[in-house]
């Protein structure tokens, strides 16, 4: 059975870090640091996904007013396609019951490659609904995808001048409806 813990132990956040060096493009990855220093003030949490003692995976989470932004979410690569991710995600809903939970993929619309036709479909499958507009994040063409609600772009956007600063709000625009 799958557990979602923010408590684990330096071994444990050594794989962490190594699974989000591997699972993430370098122009996508937040520095480390900086994701440390967010937990320490309470904006972000990391959980470390386990199966038994079994290290599974991760999910690096922002937290704003009633939303949840899942900023990094992986599996080992030698464990997806075996369930994981569908109870993480519902692991996920579980722990922020009454939040709105919102996810960046790159869209399929603009990068059609299988991969990321699968992604999509798999945070179909598991709740998440299209929002019907497309961002650029950092000159990456990205789609916005929720559970529990609406998530317009103005309170989606909110997020990252009060989260991190200007500069990275300048660098997330709306690009279009889709």
């Amino acid at each position: 059975m799958l557990t979602l813990t923010k408590r684990f132990d330096f071994i444990t956040k050594q794989k962490i870090k190594s699974l989000y060096f591997r699972s993430f493009p370098k122009v996508e990855r937040k520095p480390f640091s900086m994701i440390n220093k967010m937990v320490m003030t309470g904006d972000m949490q990391i959980y470390a996904l386990f199966d038994g003692k079994t290290f599974v995976g991760e999910m690096i989470v922002i937290l704003y007013k009633d939303l949840v932004l899942l900023d990094y979410f992986a599996i080992e690569e030698k464990l997806q396609s075996k369930g994981y991710g569908t109870q993480a995600i519902k692991l996920l809903k579980e722990r922020f019951t009454g939040k709105k939970i919102i996810i960046e993929i790159e869209s399929p619309l603009v990068y059609a490659d299988e991969q990321k036709k699968r992604r999509k479909a798999f945070y179909l499958r598991n709740g998440f609904t299209e929002q019907g507009y497309l961002i650029n994040l950092f000159s990456v063409e990205m789609e916005v995808l929720t559970i529990g609600g609406r998530v317009t772009f103005s309170e989606y956007h909110e997020i990252f001048p009060n989260i991190f600063n200007d500069f990275v709000a300048k660098n997330i625009t709306f690009i279009k409806n889709l």
